[in-house]
Formats: C-alpha cells, structure tokens, sequence
C-alpha cells in the first residue's frame, strides 16, 4: 500500500493529529517556553519505498549518530542488525568495537543536507533523513533527542471478519492463510502462538519480523507519555490469553497421544520378540511358568555365543563349535 505524503500521523508534542505534509510547519510553529537547552535540529525520517511510514526527530548537537542509531532500531528496526550512516559520501558503522557512530551531531548535520540510514546489509532497509532548520528542543530533562511527530499506525482489515486488524499470524502469511486478525477472532485462531504479534508500526511489516516494545518506546518520547498510551495493554493481555489456551491444548494433545500409545501396546511373551498374534491372549501366570523353565543365564549365553560364530565367520577369530547340549 502506497500513501501520499499527507498520510496520517500526531504531533507526540501536543498530540493534535498532523500530517507528513504539514508536520514541519506545526512543529516550527510550537510555542515553548524558555528551555536553558540550545536549539535543537528537526530530523525528517522516512523508509525508502513506504512513504506511508515517517516520523521526525528533535536532535541535540552533543546527541550522537549511536544516539539516533539506538532510537531507531527501538522504534522502527530492530537491533539484530549492523547498521549505518553514509552523511556526504562518509560511512558511519554500528560494528562492534567500533567509535564509528561515536560522532556529535552537531560536526556532521546542518541544516538542509540529506543523509542515509541502512539496516541489515544481507537485506537492506534504507531510510532517508533529511535535516531541517534549528528550533527549540523538545528532548526529555535529561536526554538529547527524542520522536515529536510520526506517522499513525496503518490500518489493516480483518482477513476473517473485516474489522480492524490488531494481531498478524506469520504462519498464516507464508502457508496462504488469515494473517491478519483482530481481537475479536484471535481466540479462535489456531496457529502456534509462537507465529501471533501485535502489527507493529514499522517499515518491517510484512518483511521481517520485529516486535514493538512499548517501554523501549516511551524512552524516545517527549515527557508525559506512557508505554500504555503507546499500545494498548489489552492487546497483550489477549496474546498471554491465546498463549494459556494454546498451552492448554497442548497439554491435552499430550495427554491425548500418551493414552493411545498405552492403549496400542502389547505385552510381549518372555522369550520371543513382537506382540502376540490377533485372537491370542497374554497369560501372566504361563508366562510366569515359561520363565521358571528357562535355565538361569540360557538367553544371554546364547546371544553370546551367536555373537562370537558370526565374528568368526568374518574371520576375526578362530572357529569353535557351538555346545549343542545347551539347545537339549
């Protein structure tokens, strides 16, 4: 799905609904009162082939590109990736052990440049930043960039019953059945709760998976927000709900598969191997009078003498005669 450059979205400042197009504006426009902190750069941030998908940024000089890498990875992309910044034909790495991104903002941005982001170099996602005019910082007491606008979460149609999607199945999406589910249909969704997530407000949907963590969230935001006005709690209360009934279930599978292989086992006569015939019933007490008839050690000594004819017959040692008195 592709939107225009007015797709929807909320200033997390004044939390009044924006546009992408008009984000800049409104948010140059804002009214603060007089911060000791020194002004802050506007980032524009959006995913390379899904417009639909942007926020922007209010940056300290002294945050760091790691600073905006951590914010990112948090928000959008997951931090199971090498990433990096290309900022005027230089390359800024996340590689371990590396001060690459250990750079201040404030020596690589100004105003009106543009710069790349690239996460995961096996399967690239790229993200366009473009650096707009200084304006009043909006970062938290004691952090030097946060998110101040992005885009409203996408919405999504129920594959069963066509209301608001809240809930993707990834098994469903690669076996070609109802991905997407809402909170409605869940319970009586049968895929491993393993495959279930929220849909997460991400450039990665549908690509990779990446899971949305509300309290890793909320660090990014300005002041006054919570992890539950971010995503609603009620949603993974319904996952841990379809987490305890998938358990349960399988449980009584387990059960279920435990009786049955009790039910088709068969008592094996001492003495011979595989079950009895169909029609014959197992006799304890002649089973007990076959054993009394079997002299002490026969079964083994007999297994160890086969042994020994047949590693004679390869030629491993010499040839003996079996003692023909034990079969008497």
């Amino acid at each position: 799905m592709t939107l225009l450059p007015s797709s929807p979205g909320q200033c997390l400042v004044c939390r009044k609904d924006i546009s992408r197009k008009s984000a800049e504006v409104h948010l140059i426009s804002h009214k603060k009162k007089k911060s000791p902190k020194p002004s802050a750069y506007l980032i524009e941030v959006t995913a390379e082939g899904h417009p639909e998908y942007w926020m922007y940024l209010s940056s300290l000089p002294d945050a760091t590109l790691e600073d905006i890498d951590l914010l990112l990875k948090d928000i959008w992309m997951g931090d199971d990736h090498i990433s990096s910044f290309t900022i005027e034909g230089e390359e800024y790495t996340s590689y371990p052990d590396s001060s690459g991104m250990k750079v201040r903002v404030g020596k690589v941005f100004r105003p009106g440049m543009t710069c790349t982001y690239t996460c995961n170099f096996f399967s690239p996602t790229v993200l366009h930043l473009v650096v707009m005019e200084r304006q009043p910082a909006y970062t938290p007491a004691h952090d030097s960039i946060c998110v101040v606008a992005r885009n409203s979460r996408i919405p999504y149609d129920c594959d069963i019953c066509g209301s608001k999607a809240d809930f993707f199945c990834d098994e469903c999406y690669h076996e070609g059945g109802t991905p997407l589910i809402c909170k409605h249909c869940l319970p009586h969704h049968n895929c491993s709760y393993e495959e279930i997530q929220v849909i997460p407000d991400s450039p990665l949907f549908g690509i990779e998976y990446f899971a949305e963590e509300p309290d890793r969230l909320v660090r990014w935001y300005p002041e006054g927000w919570t992890s539950d006005e971010i995503i609603s709690p009620e949603l993974y209360e319904l996952l841990d709900r379809y987490f305890e009934k998938y358990m349960e279930e399988d449980e009584e599978c387990d059960l279920q598969d435990s009786d049955e292989d009790e039910d088709d086992e068969v008592p094996s006569v001492p003495g011979r191997s595989g079950s009895l015939p169909p029609g014959v019933k197992y006799d304890r007490k002649d089973s007990e009078d076959m054993k009394s008839t079997v002299p002490s050690g026969f079964v083994s000594t007999l297994i160890d003498l086969c042994i020994k004819e047949m590693r004679k017959s390869y030629g491993i040692e010499p040839k003996t005669t079996l003692n023909k008195n034990l079969f008497q």
